[in-house]
């Protein structure tokens, strides 16, 4: 921290983010050394797991075994690879975010210093003015020191917010680079995608500061800051305050509207278990018998209990109920369902002679029936 000075200056920011990346870098390298080991530790366990799992199901696995190898030699290029792969992200991101525009950019997110270059001048120009004023012209003091001190404030927040993301960036880099090696493992796959999924959007983040920055530049070279004089008009001061009013109230609100659209991987990456065969479950399909069927042997059942209940009644001999006789053929179509038809009505018949019991004509009707009998064995 030798270039870091206790007095206000533009180099302020940069030597703070500077330290911050320098000591990341020297901790990738030896994080970098332990996630390989640790990597090794999880692989051992994952292919024994599966080799269980593969004796115990007896089934064909070497598809499974083939893709679980290409899985770990995946996981084993991001670590051996990762801090090439990081860099190889964010300036992608700043590619694309300049899109061939201004390269001050792209320098703004590893040197924060330049932004004050847009606005640090002008700030102790207007504040070195209310102080010229003093309580000679009162109004017009109080309003360059606001001015002055609310527009030095916004752009240390602009910088401070480039310090924030790129600072916390890498520091998320640095925690996934200790859970990527549990990918490789089936029990811990979920610590490896969700650090690789903050990863993006730590990323997008920048991305997104970087499109603001890239629009505010332009917006600030329109506005011509510099030092300002007592004969400078006072709309102009005015306009630099307002503008970056808004650029920074973009640039602490949009990285994190577009952070929240990333969405986490979809479906499983590396599959639900550590030898999980897909296999088909036979379904078996159960037909419901035909209606016809169903009807017939309902009646059949009805009217048999209903001639056992008349043949049991007193009084009777071996009465024989006509709804007792039920005739289906099964195998027709037409004419079984109109014999269904006509057994039914017969079989409503029965139950109702059943539910209100023998009328006074059945009776007068079994009493004739016993004198013709009688008659004729005379």
């Amino acid at each position: 921290m030798d270039d870091t000075t206790v007095s206000l200056s533009p180099f302020i920011f940069n030597a703070v983010q500077n330290n911050y990346i320098q000591n990341f870098s020297l901790a990738f390298s030896q994080i970098s050394h332990f996630a390989i080991q640790f990597f090794y530790i999880l692989a051992t366990l994952e292919i024994c797991l599966f080799g269980i799992i593969w004796a115990l199901k007896q089934q064909e696995m070497f598809g499974l075994f083939i893709f679980k190898i290409i899985k770990l030699a995946f996981i084993f290029f991001l670590i051996s690879h990762y801090t090439d792969l990081l860099d190889a992200l964010v300036n992608g991101l700043a590619q694309i975010g300049l899109g061939g525009g201004n390269e001050k950019v792209a320098k703004l997110v590893f040197t924060p210093d330049l932004i004050w270059h847009y606005g640090f001048d002008s700030s102790i120009s207007l504040l070195s003015l209310a102080v010229q004023y003093g309580t000679a012209n009162l109004g017009m003091s109080l309003i360059y020191l606001i001015l002055g001190f609310g527009t030095l404030l916004m752009f240390a927040l602009i910088a401070c917010q480039i310090v924030l993301l790129v600072v916390g960036f890498y520091l998320l880099s640095l925690m996934a680079l200790l859970f990527l090696p549990f990918g490789s493992f089936v029990l811990t796959e979920k610590l490896f995608s969700t650090s690789l999924h903050g990863v993006f959007k730590a990323a997008v983040r920048i991305f997104g500061l970087i499109v603001i920055l890239g629009v505010g530049i332009g917006i600030w070279a329109a506005q011509a800051p510099g030092a300002f004089a007592q004969s400078t008009t006072l709309d102009k001061p005015l306009g630099l305050f307002m503008a970056t009013l808004v650029i920074t109230l973009l640039c602490w609100k949009v990285p994190g509207l577009l952070a929240a659209a990333v969405g986490e991987f979809g479906g499983e990456l590396f599959g639900k278990t550590s030898g999980e065969s897909t296999t088909q479950s036979a379904s078996v399909a159960v037909s419901a018998p035909p209606a016809a069927v169903t009807q017939v042997a309902a009646a059949s059942n009805l009217s048999a209990s209903t001639s056992t209940t008349q043949s049991g009644m007193p009084g009777s001999t071996s009465s024989t109920s006509s709804g007792s006789n039920v005739n289906v053929n099964a195998g027709g179509s037409g004419a079984g369902i109109s014999k269904l038809s006509q057994n039914m009505s017969e079989l409503t018949r029965a139950a109702k002679v059943q539910k209100e019991g023998i009328s006074r004509d059945t009776l007068h009707k079994l009493k004739a029936s016993f004198k013709e009998i009688l008659k004729e064995k005379n």
